[in-house]
Order: structure tokens, then sequence, then C-alpha cells
């Protein structure tokens, strides 16, 4: 394992003029500025990867409407760099979102990430997500807009075997395993949608706790996936800001 960075996150605070209002899809539309921003090789790399090197999603703290981003490695890492550059977004309806990074952003290694969740703390049996953006899956070219245990932790196992260096999940039997071990012991959930190029895609939001069986190496597995779900976001358009996780 080396010390390079593995997660890259940064948060900047969004305002608007007084009276104006957020609209449901900011994370969409600040998506597409930053993708306006970027130089071309980045540009190249958002979008020939399978899976993408940045996730973000907008939601709301106690200091106001915050833009919560995560890269993956040297891409990812360069892509918010970037992002901090962008001070101001025009919305659809005239309004301009200014942009102002809270803190200077932080980074874990890959090797520090795995010490923790596969070594150093141990596993819970009780993991609680909460859903903070409509979050969905696709399935047969179908949107799924109710989780499955297998949903979840396929989304995040992706995720992990797309970024990782080191320590890989590898097939689909390995998932299909943790996910038997796995059930929501409670969930209160609600649908939403998300819109994007004029289109809703049918979504959820809410809370679900995901309660788990097994012997120790398997809940440290999924212990480390569900640790990964608030930087990477869960299920589809995760950079487009769907699916956003604490």
């Amino acid at each position: 394992m080396t010390d390079t960075p593995f997660i890259s996150c940064r948060t900047l605070l969004c305002t608007l003029p007084d009276g104006a209002g957020f609209p449901q899809n900011l994370g969409y539309l600040l998506y597409g500025a930053l993708n306006a921003a970027l130089p071309e090789d980045l540009t190249c790399i958002l979008h020939a990867q399978e899976r993408s090197p940045f996730s973000a999603h907008v939601r709301r703290r106690p200091e106001g409407m915050v833009w919560v981003m995560s890269g993956f490695g040297e891409a990812g890492q360069a892509i918010l760099e970037a992002a901090a550059q962008v001070s101001a977004v025009t919305l659809p309806g005239g309004d301009t979102v200014m942009l102002r990074p809270e803190a200077a952003m932080q980074t874990v290694s890959e090797e520090a990430f795995c010490r923790r969740y596969l070594r150093d703390e141990a596993p819970r049996r009780v993991l609680p997500l909460r859903f903070v953006t409509p979050c969905a899956f696709k399935s047969g070219g179908a949107y799924e807009n109710f989780p499955t245990p297998f949903h979840i932790l396929q989304s995040l196992a992706l995720t992990w075997d797309a970024v990782a260096q080191s320590y890989r999940l590898g097939d689909v039997e390995t998932l299909h395993d943790l996910a038997e071990h796995a059930c929501f012991s409670r969930y209160n959930l609600r649908s939403a949608g998300y819109k994007l190029k004029g289109t809703a895609i049918p979504a959820f939001l809410g809370e679900l706790t995901l309660s788990l069986r097994g012997p120790e190496p398997l809940l440290r597995i999924v212990n480390l996936l569900c640790a990964l779900a608030p930087f990477s976001g869960i299920g589809i358009k995760t950079a487009l800001g769907m699916g956003g996780v604490d």
C-alpha cells in the first residue's frame, strides 16, 4: 500500500441572493459548471472511466447549503482542486449561486483507510445509512427506486474495486455472500424524483439500518464498504448529485 491520496474531500458553501430558492437538482447544475471549467485532460478522465473518480452532492447544514465533494486518486484530487476555482454558477432562472471553499482539502491514504476498517477498529454489526439526496439503482435497463442489501453493497463494491489499488473484492459470488449476511432491521424511506435533462429519475430518500451476521472477516468487509459510502455515494449518477449518504 502507498500513502498517495486515496480519498480527497472538499466542501464549498453555496449562497444565493435573499429570497431566492435552491433548486432540488442543484448538484446536477453545479456538476455542469464544473465540467465546463475542467481542462480537457480531466474532462476526458471524468467521462472515460466506467466509475467516476468524483462524487458530489448538495445538502443543508447549519451553516447553510454546501456542495460536498470527494475525489479518488490523483485524478479525483485534481478535479477537486479545479472545483475550488468555480466561484459562481448562474442558474436557469437567472439567479447566481456564489461558491466559497469552507476549509482546505482533506485527504486519506488507502493504507490508513484499510488499516482502520480491516484491522484496527472493531467491526459493527449494525450500520445506519442516511440518504440525504435521491438515490436510485439501475438493473436490466430500468430504474430501481427501492434498495436491497445487494443493491447497496454492489454499488459500493464496484466503486471500491474501481478506485482501490491494493485490496480488491473481485467477484459476484463474494457480493452475494455479503448480501446474504445482511438485512434491513429498520427503514424509513420515501419516494423522490431527481430532475436530469427534463426527466425525473424515480428514486428514494430517508434512513435505513443494515444489520449484519456472520464471521468477523465478512463484517470487516461490509464495514469497509459502508465507510466508503459518505465519500462515494450509493447508486447511480453520484457525480451529478444523487445518492448522497451520511
